[in-house]
Formats: structure tokens, sequence, C-alpha cells
């Protein structure tokens, strides 16, 4: 990695520039003067670098400006192991979509109980009325009581999010913290958010209950009518659609991870531990340590290469013109550099042609191509062919044809690749690679250790398993399927409190029909299906409502993987069958209440 500062005058735009790059990236940080114009600046850049970094200034590269402020966010498009925190905004906007589908299931909750129990309010509404009262102020009352109810919750909440905070902080890998005191603008917001909130909840409630007529009530005539029925069933199906959303969600990202870590890479990825070579010792005597890693019986075989599958550092691209062909025609690969053990190691398939030799000196300007390759290039039969690479003074001949394996992670296609010997003067080798038993993990790692010391004596030994590395690439992912299960299994809790509720109320209303259904001979199970073929009803409706919203956004989420599971129809299935069963847990016990409830009673109600 190359870095240089320096300091310039005159009317260039900046004031200093820090740079480092890579094969891939070159990530600059420009310090700019307060009157320099970014899209002037943008356009001098290219020629500048070019000069700078001694290159073609007609070479094409793509040059642009990024504000500081906006590079953990918007910089996940930048494989790189200088960006290894890079964050995504996109998953800010669905965290962000989730917490307001669980406040708004909050809110359904809270209107539907407060229309439901409107009938017991009636006569408080009456009577207010009577004596005076203007329909501004009972919607005022209704509308504090309900502000107040979100206010107390702030102070709720407040407790559990610092109590939850460190349990969070552990499953994201983040640390975050609620300073509610150092941040007036946190304060406000949250203030807001909980008036915004209140008004929502309670503006159904306030404006309904405001507008009962006094006769209706004085003469205990007021009963819930059919488009109070019916909004109240909205809610429900409302609540149940979020729900089954993030059912649906959770289950997608579980498949997603769960095909992920069984797909077939092309490689055998168990039991390969990765050691750095970090110094010019250890590269010059790479031979002799594979040597003497290999005496330990425990390990099967050793490599050295310049990359592996599953690189966490940046991959090279090299630009790569067949043979007979000019360079407008050439074709941009992805690098290795090799030894003759390599696809033994990694147990990687040769499909045509053969492997190096140690013993072939020529085979240092000899090459292996991939599958995917050999297609770009358009050669049915690439073994002898040529290929050129551009800007480094190399020519190889194609003396084998691997099977595609996954070089890279999931998120992308397997792209050609070159693999070229470990003498070529591309790039040099900068691992070994060592598959083990796994017998006796701790020993052998000791004798790596020690081997490595024993010709390194200035850098440390630093290795990995590169099963571990692999599953690195899905760790995002994996944090956001647990994030969606909390979350979904929150809103199901959140919209069962309501039902519960609800349920409750409706088995009241309903009192003298089940005593009256009993003294006819309904048996107490006729009763709880009857009690709860309405709620099992509006959970379909949700289920059909939802469901090609949770196609659509987790279609556009599995758009991040190039190999995707399948999303059936057994995956909508499966979240209306687990949505239909927590509600109808959550009815049943008032239904059965209600149906085993004494028939005398029930026919004594009012």
């Amino acid at each position: 990695m190359l870095f240089s500062l320096a300091t310039f005058q005159g009317n260039e735009g900046w004031q200093r520039f820090l740079s480092s790059w890579d094969s891939d990236y070159m990530i600059t940080y420009i310090l700019l003067d307060e009157n320099t114009n970014p899209a002037e600046l943008e356009a001098k850049l290219p020629a500048f670098l070019a000069k700078h970094r001694g290159e073609n200034p007609e070479k094409k590269r793509e040059i642009t400006l990024q504000p500081l402020a906006d590079i953990h966010f918007r910089s996940g498009n930048i494989e790189s192991d200088r960006n290894a925190s890079k964050g995504e905004m996109a998953y800010i906007y669905i965290f962000a979509a989730i917490a307001a589908f669980i406040v708004l299931i909050a809110c359904i909750n809270y209107m539907n109980l407060a229309t439901a129990r409107s009938i017991n309010r009636a006569n408080e509404v009456g009577l207010r009325k009577v004596v005076g009262a203007y329909r501004l102020q009972l919607v005022g009352q209704f509308l504090s009581e309900s502000i107040l109810m979100t206010l107390l919750s702030l102070l709720l909440a407040y407790v559990v999010v610092q109590n939850l905070l460190p349990a969070f902080n552990e499953l994201t890998g983040k640390e975050l913290s609620l300073q509610i005191k150092a941040s007036g603008f946190l304060l406000v917001a949250l203030i807001m958010l909980t008036t915004l909130v209140g008004l929502i909840s309670g503006s159904y409630p306030a404006f309904y209950l405001s507008r009962i007529q006094i006769v209706r009530v004085l003469k205990g005539k007021f009963k819930a009518g059919t488009g109070e029925a019916l909004f109240r069933r909205g809610l429900v199906v409302t609540q149940f659609a979020l729900s089954i959303i993030m059912i649906v969600a959770t289950i997608v990202v579980f498949n997603q991870m769960n095909y992920v870590q069984n797909k077939r890479l092309g490689f055998n990825e168990e039991h390969l531990v990765v050691v750095d070579i970090n110094s010019g010792f250890a590269r010059r005597d790479f031979q002799a340590i594979k040597t003497e890693f290999a005496r330990n019986p425990e390990v099967r075989s050793v490599s050295v290469s310049s990359r592996v599958p599953g690189e966490w550092k940046t991959i090279p691209e090299i630009e790569v013109i067949p043979e007979a062909a000019s360079e407008s025609n050439a074709h941009v690969m992805h690098y290795f550099g090799v030894d003759e053990d390599f696809l033994s190691t990694f147990q990687i398939k040769l499909v045509d042609g053969r492997n190096f030799l140690e013993t072939m000196t020529t085979d240092t300007s000899a090459v292996l191509i991939n599958e995917a390759a050999a297609e770009i290039l358009g050669w049915q039969d690439p073994l002898g062919k040529q290929l050129r690479v551009k800007d480094v003074d190399f020519t190889g001949r194609v003396i084998g044809v691997v099977k595609n394996f996954h070089f890279r992670s999931l998120h992308e296609k397997i792209g050609p690749i070159v693999l070229g010997h470990r003498s070529n003067p591309i790039d040099l080798i900068d691992y070994f690679t060592a598959r083990i038993t796994g017998k006796n993990i701790a020993g052998t790692l000791e004798h790596l250790r020690t081997v490595h010391e024993q010709f390194d004596k200035v850098t440390p030994f630093e290795y990995h398993f590169l099963d571990q590395q692999l599953a690195n690439f899905y760790e995002t992912d994996r944090t956001v399927g647990q994030l969606f299960g909390i979350a979904a299994g929150l809103a199901i809790f959140i919209a069962c409190l309501g039902l519960f509720g609800l349920a409750a109320f409706m088995a009241e209303q309903r009192t003298k029909e089940i005593g009256v259904r009993k003294v006819l001979g309904a048996s107490v199970s006729q009763i709880v299906l009857l009690f709860s073929k309405e709620f099992a009803r509006l959970v379909l409706i949700a289920l059909i409502v939802a469901s090609p919203i949770a196609f659509y956004f987790s279609k556009q989420w599995l758009q991040e993987f190039a190999y995707q599971t399948r999303l059936g129809f057994d995956t909508f299935l499966l979240a209306g069958v687990v949505a239909l069963a927590i509600a109808w847990v959550t009815v049943s016990y008032q239904a059965i209440k209600a149906a085993v409830a004494n028939p005398v009673e029930a026919l004594r109600y009012e």
C-alpha cells in the first residue's frame, strides 16, 4: 500500500491530499478550499492523478468525489480491506421502516381498543355535552389522554432501551449509546415523535366519540354501528398484514443464509488454514517452509498463492487480450498467482488440460483459466492458446481449464479468473494454505507457528481458517436476519396484545348470545370455533394483502445475491399458518373462557 502526502499552491483547487491505491481502487482524501467548486476539481483529477502516478493520461478511470460524511453509508460498492466496516444506507431505511411498522401496529391497537370500548364511554360523553362541553373540548380531552399515554410509554421505553442496549450492541457489533442529555436534537425529536404517535393513535377515537348524539345516549340506544365494526376489522387486517410481511422477511433471510452456508463453492473450504506471508524472508524461503509445514502428519498438503478464494483483501484484476486480438478487445479478469499444489490443496477440479508441474521450467509462462474465462474469450478449445496481459510484459500459454469456483462471496456471480504460476511478474505470493486433518487443531497450529518463527523472526504469525473467513462475508446478512426475527416477534406480540383485548371486549358484548347458544345445546368447541372464525377470516385477508408486498420487498433484498434461494408459495403459506396459529391461540383463551361460563349468568346479563 502506498501513501503520499503533498501540498499544492495556486489554483489547483485543493490544499492537500492523502491517497492510497491498489489494483482496483484508489481512495484519495482531499481537503478543499472554501471557494473550490467540487465539479471543476473532479474534472481536473484524472489528468492530475495520471501525472502524479506516472500513468498514461489517456487511460480511462472513473474519478468521483465523495464528501467525508458519506463514506460510511455510501461506499458499500467498494470491496476493499480498507473498507471492511462499510455501512449500507439501504439497511437504515429497512430498519426505519420496521420501526414505523411496529409503531403503526401499536397505534392501531390503541385505536381498536378505544373505539371498541366506545359504548362504555358514551355516557360520559353525553353528560359532558349536556353540561355544555363543546365537541372541540372533547376532542382535546381524548387527544390529551392519548398523548399522555405515549409520553408515559416514552419514559418506559427509555428505561427498557438503556437496559437492552448492551445486548443489542453485542448482537450487531456496534457501540451505540442513548445520550439524550448530550443531544438536544434527539430529545426534541423524541418528544415530537411521541406527540405525533399520540395524535395519530388518538385521532379516530377522539373524533368518533366526540360526535356521539346526546339524545341516543340518554335514551340508552347508543351502540356501535356497522361502520365502526368495519373500521375495527380493517385495523386488525392492517396489523396482521404488517406482521405477516415481517414474518415472510424473516423466513426469506433465514432460508437465504441456510442456502449460502450449504451451497457448494467449487472447492472444499473445510480444514484450510491460511497463513499470511508478511516478510521477504518467508517469501524467499517458501519452499523450505512448505516442506517443514508438511512434516506434521496432521497436514495433508500445503500451497502458496498470491490470493485465496474468499479473499478479504482486494483481488487483483488484469486486462487480458486473447491471441490475434487487438487491445480494444481486452477482457477484465481476476488473477491469482499459484503453485502446483494449489488445485489439490483447495480440491478444485481440473476439467481439461494439466496442472502446473514443478519439473517444467517453462510453466512459469503458463496459465490456467476457469470455465467462465474460456467462455468470455470465446474459446471452445483453449489449450495451447495464448493470452497477453495488458500493461504488463507477460504472455501466458493456457495449459489447463479448471471448473468454476466461487472466489468471491455469493453476492457476486462467478467471474473469469486467470491462475498464473507463482513466479509470474504480475503478483507476488502472499499466503500459505495448509489443509489439515482437523484431529489435533491446537497441536497443528503450534507446529505451523514454530516453523513460521524459525524462518521469519520479524513479523508475527498470522493465520485464519478459511471457512470462518467465508462466513464473515455474510455476517451483516445474518445480523439483519436476527434483527428481522426480533422485530417480527415484537410486532406480533404487540398485535396479539391488541387482539387479546379486542377478543375480551367481543366476548363481553356477546355474553347473552353465547348463553342462549349453550342453552340450545351448543358445545364448548362449537362456541370457540364460532368465536375464532371471524378472526381467522381477518388473518386470511391480511395474508392476501401482505403476500404481494412481502414478495416484492423480499425479491428486492435477494437481488443483493447473485445466487438466491427459491422464493416459493410455501414461504407465504408458512407465514400465514404462523400468523393464524398465533391469532387463534390469542383469541382462544377469551373464547374458551366465555364458552365455559355458566349460561344462567349469561342469560341474566343486561
